[in-house]
């Protein structure tokens, strides 16, 4: 596995923890992160209805789910009483989740879905964090279509 979806793989972990009270967020052991522009830029991903509704087929989704499918024990991506804790604390996301499950996607799409789509935010807030930043290709549509507070222009790319 290459260093870069190692990496990937240990930016995935934080997703599943709370969020922090600091006013830094620790994305990796050497990448940080102001507060508010981490919790802007996740608002941002959680009102777009395209981080639920379109669907992920990428190498970084087959290596992040490969990592998060041993975590979850065959109980699926989020235990129903952590997904119910992560509704309670953030109302946009309990909007977007009423408004989709059952009906438009299943518990189990709008989790993946969503929690892989952190990951690659957090990852891509990791990158552009580090003194210089560094070059990486974004393959997800929507994680790429995100602004990204105080990002220099041109170091991220679709690919």
């Amino acid at each position: 596995m290459s260093k870069s979806l190692i990496r990937f793989g240990d930016d995935m972990r934080s997703v599943l923890d709370t969020q922090p009270e600091e006013d830094y967020v620790i994305l990796s052991t050497d990448d940080t992160i102001e507060w508010s522009t981490y919790k802007k830029e996740l608002e941002g991903l959680q009102r777009l209805d395209a981080t639920f509704l379109e669907p992920v087929d990428s190498p970084e989704f087959d290596a992040w789910f490969e990592i998060i499918e041993p975590m979850a024990a065959g109980a699926g991506i989020l235990l129903p009483h952590n997904a119910d804790k992560k509704l309670e604390a953030n109302p946009i996301l309990e909007e977007q989740y009423v408004k989709f499950v059952p009906g438009v996607l299943s518990y189990q799409d709008f989790w993946e879905r969503y929690l892989f789509r952190v990951t690659l935010l957090e990852h891509r807030l990791g990158a552009l964090s580090r003194n210089p930043p560094i070059e990486e290709t974004i393959s997800d549509p929507v994680v790429a279509q995100l602004p990204l507070l105080n990002r220099p222009r041109g170091i991220v790319t679709l690919g």
